[in-house]
């Protein structure tokens, strides 16, 4: 069996366009796995001790906040390196890094790179929660899916409009209703 958990810590990070630089306040998650013996530390009780993973969240605020990066994917694939290699001392691995800006975009590494967001729409009348993942595509961070009707949620509709789409969860509000949908990708 292999144990993981996330922590997270707010972090203000420069990201610089030509001719602009934007900051952002984001939550900085790590997913953090241990798949060598022990699993847990025997001090702790836990997988790995807090005070050192609060010790890596500093030293990547630290990394995250000493300069201006120039793109989402540089922040993300500079950042998912050197939280690896600060959990390697501690025999753990990083099994996810996502950074949730305030607004409610996030771009995360998973085994791949992936960017999405999450809001509160009302459409027809109905308050809906909305949550949805994307290939990564450095243009298409801040964008977000333009739905004008609520069966559009419940279709196969938005896959077939936004082919980067990965993923999409939906909640009614109201009722409750819940409903997960994923891309899936048949090879021949």
């Amino acid at each position: 069996m292999i144990l993981s958990f996330h922590r997270s810590r707010k972090m203000a990070i420069r990201i610089g366009k030509p001719g602009q630089v934007r900051a952002f306040v984001f939550d900085v998650a790590l997913g953090v796995t241990k798949a060598s013996e022990p699993q847990v530390d025997p001090e702790s009780g836990m997988l790995l001790n807090l005070v050192k993973v609060d010790e890596i969240l500093a030293k990547l605020e630290s990394f995250t906040g000493s300069c201006e990066w120039s793109s989402f994917a540089e922040l993300l694939n500079e950042t998912r390196k050197h939280a690896e290699t600060l959990l390697q001392k501690e025999t753990a691995s990083l099994s996810e890094i996502s950074f949730n800006e305030k607004r409610g975009f996030f771009v995360k590494w998973h085994q791949v790179h992936l960017m999405g967001y999450e809001e509160i729409l009302e459409l027809d009348q109905e308050l809906f929660k909305v949550r949805c993942e994307s290939n990564f595509s450095e243009e298409d961070v801040c964008q977000q899916l333009a739905i004008v009707k609520s069966s559009e949620l419940f279709s196969d509709e938005l896959f077939e409009k936004n082919l980067a789409l990965q993923s999409l969860e939906v909640e009614a509000l109201a009722s409750g209703l819940r409903e997960q949908k994923r891309r899936f990708i048949v090879r021949n």
